[in-house]
């Protein structure tokens, strides 16, 4: 996995260290780039790490401008020239975690 924002705990994911960089993990994981999250993305400790969506419960998973995703990936695993919701891949230099880069326009997938 490369580039990706993991909603895995790090004993879901044990035996695969060499797949995972560049991911955003609650509990964290060793690997190149990963992110270790707050364990449960709650938001209440200020000085953790949290993964912000604009509207998770309707599938927007779009990163929030205080998401620690944004600017997090590695531009050599980006996969295309857009994201899923056509947006340039990559802006401000940086790929973002995830499928979407921050300010995407974002459709609402059917459920």
């Amino acid at each position: 996995m490369l580039n990706e924002r993991k909603h895995n705990y790090p004993s879901q994911i044990e035996g695969h260290d060499n797949k995972y960089k560049y991911c955003a993990i609650h509990g964290g994981y060793t690997g190149e780039g990963n992110i270790k999250l707050d364990k449960y993305n709650t938001g209440d400790d200020p000085n953790a790490n949290y993964v912000s969506f604009i509207n998770p419960e309707n599938r927007a998973y779009q990163p929030m401008n205080t998401s620690v995703v944004i600017d997090s990936g590695n531009n050599a695993f980006a996969v295309g020239d857009k994201d899923l919701s056509g947006k340039e891949r990559i802006t401000d230099g940086v790929v973002d975690m995830g499928a979407y880069e921050a300010g995407a326009d974002i459709t609402m997938l059917e459920k």
